[in-house]
């Protein structure tokens, strides 16, 4: 309504001013809009970038995980296998020690026979040379048992 009566040159020249006006805010708005594309693109590039070195590391993650399972499952086994031979040379200690001991018993049960049996013969010997001095030496026996366990 402001422009009725004008000449029709200025009414040209104030649409034409409009006119480039609205062009130049649209212009803007297109700079803008590219502008926030490309930043979004870049993010994007940006998180696909990390996402792809997360994917590695998450891959070589669960390799050292399976590799160290594998690990454990082989010390397990290993564990087992040495628990069992500790169990068996148990059982053959157990069994030497008895062996030895009973062995012992019997070593010591022949030493106290022969001692009762020198003992008499020192003793025949000392009745019948009873009129001849002899000298005797004592020499203890010592026993020579050895407590290796």
């Amino acid at each position: 309504m402001l422009l009725v009566g004008l000449r029709p040159e200025i009414v040209l020249d104030i649409a034409m001013r409009a006119v480039s006006f609205w062009n130049y805010q649209v212009e803007q708005e297109l700079k803008y809009q590219a502008n926030s594309a490309n930043q979004l693109l870049e993010t994007k590039e940006k998180a696909s970038i990390n996402q792809t070195t997360l994917m590695k590391q998450l891959a070589l993650a669960k390799n050292t995980i399976a590799g160290n399972e594998k690990q454990i499952n082989d010390q397990k086994s290993t564990i087992k296998f040495l628990k069992s031979a500790l169990s068996h040379k148990d059982q053959q200690l157990k069994k030497m020690q008895h062996g030895l001991f009973h062995t012992k018993s019997k070593t010591q049960d022949i030493h106290v026979t022969n001692s009762e049996t020198e003992d008499v013969h020192f003793r025949k010997e000392n009745t019948h040379n009873a009129g001849k001095k002899k000298v005797f030496i004592f020499e203890p026996r010592i026993s020579s048992q050895r407590n290796d366990l």
